[in-house]
């Protein structure tokens, strides 16, 4: 029994690109595959410091390799696919994580607000996922997890770009699913609730109170707990499981309480 249960969630000989694994859920999650034995590609924004994700995932005997990679530029994230899969040697599982918050009242956003939460939120989410479907397509299938956000089931005030950014994840992962199934790729999300990253550092004390008391595990998550969920996602384990959203949030969209406490000041990754 526990021979299968390793083999269910190994990972040995799977080749893995990670976007945003520089820090946050990122880090965590191209850190956790690595650990069940998963090779990663590093994909970072142009500019940000991966030594520390790269160092862990070296220090385990894993291959890593970092890759600079604009996702505002549709043409950087099909050469960041096809240059990930060349020195993988394959390309079997994809994390789609990086993401971006701009937050405000609606009557306050602009178009510059919007391309930059959209254009990394959702559209290089797409086509990333694209540009992944198409080698792993020609490859026999794979795994493909999108991020998105308890924010895609609660219109949160102040968070109207982010909140729809992740709704179109959500959507986007459902048409995926059902597309690719006959290729053998499966496409699922994570839904994360109040993690503590780099994004959430941002929030001002009222809402970081707000959190803690309607939350039913009283406490913000770590991204260390998002990251066992893309290990199943990624494994075998998962082999049946596909076009679902999947949120790991403290019992947060169950507690049937949200209100109007605001977001974050200023543009931060995930």
């Amino acid at each position: 029994m526990a021979e299968r249960v390793d083999q269910l969630f190994r990972l040995e000989g799977k080749k893995a690109l990670i976007t945003g694994a520089n820090t946050g859920i990122g880090e965590a999650i191209a850190n956790l595959l690595a650990e069940a034995g998963a090779d990663i590609a590093v994909a970072i924004q142009p500019g940000t410091d991966p030594s520390r994700v790269l160092g862990y995932i070296q220090g385990l005997g894993r291959r890593a390799k970092v890759f600079e990679a604009d996702l505002n530029d549709i043409d950087a994230i099909h050469r960041l696919a096809e240059q990930a899969n060349a020195w993988l040697g394959g390309l079997h599982i994809l994390g789609n994580i990086a993401g971006i918050g701009v937050g405000g009242p609606i009557l306050n956003m602009t178009l510059a607000d919007w391309d930059k939460t959209l254009n990394i939120n959702t559209r290089a989410v797409y086509f990333m996922a694209q540009a992944a479907a198409r080698l792993m397509k020609d490859q026999g299938g794979g795994k493909i997890i999108n991020i998105a956000s308890v924010n895609a089931f609660r219109g949160f005030t102040d968070g109207s770009l982010y909140n729809l950014s992740k709704a179109a994840v959500v959507s986007m992962t459902q048409t995926m699913a059902a597309e690719w199934a006959p290729y053998h790729i499966n496409v699922n999300a994570i839904a994360p609730g109040w993690i503590d990253t780099n994004m959430t550092m941002g929030m001002p004390d009222g809402r970081k109170k707000w959190v803690l008391d309607n939350v039913p595990m009283a406490r913000r998550g770590q991204p260390s707990e998002i990251a066992p969920m893309a290990l199943f996602l990624a494994s075998a384990a998962s082999d049946y499981v596909t076009g679902a959203t999947h949120a790991v949030e403290g019992g947060f969209l169950n507690a049937g309480m949200w209100g109007d406490i605001g977001w974050m000041p200023a543009p931060r990754s995930t």
